[in-house]
């Protein structure tokens, strides 16, 4: 990725830990999550020693509490890219369907479940789950705006993730 690429990657994760900060909190705090070390890169290489560091996988890390019943169910990546190639969810290929590809891998490795947070140029951000997600977050088909299931794809808008009740995680895991 070119220089211009990394930035604007590290300022998607930046404004992406704040957004999800703020919906955790309930527009209370903007300090919950953070950029893992490496962008999870730290994770992957303790992982390919036998070792795995399930709170700095993915992309972000919670640095606070309210965050932590999120980060520990789920590996949380995030890309933005000129061009994701939506169309190639038809085709079966793409970069949309590599970044989820490799994330389901990463939390499969993990033991999480994944959630890929993406942008396309000029395009609402976009958040994907797999089933096992839409089930934690006790959802229906009918909320999401694209489901491809070759791939274990539900995807919806950023916004609508963003208006699920987060508390929802908490009764799962301290059930």
């Amino acid at each position: 990725m070119a220089k211009h690429g990394k930035l604007k990657g590290g300022a998607f994760e930046r404004k992406t830990c704040k957004e999800l900060s703020m919906w955790i909190s309930h527009g209370e705090r903007e300090d919950l999550f953070w950029r893992s070390a490496m962008s999870g890169g730290r994770s992957t290489v303790a992982f390919k020693k036998g070792k795995k560091l399930k709170t700095s996988s993915g992309d972000i890390s919670a640095i606070g509490s309210l965050g932590f019943h999120l980060t520990e169910k789920f590996l949380i990546e995030c890309k933005h890219y000129k061009n994701l190639e939506f169309a190639g969810l038809i085709h079966n290929r793409g970069k949309l369907i590599a970044f989820w590809q490799k994330a389901q891998t990463e939390a499969l490795n993990h033991s999480q479940l994944p959630i890929l947070i993406a942008k396309q140029n000029n395009y609402p951000t976009v958040a994907v789950m797999c089933r096992g997600g839409m089930k934690s977050f006790k959802l229906k088909y009918r909320k999401f705006d694209l489901v491809v299931p070759a791939f274990d794809m539900y995807i919806m808008s950023f916004d609508r993730f963003k208006k699920l009740n987060p508390k929802v995680l908490r009764k799962n895991h301290d059930a």
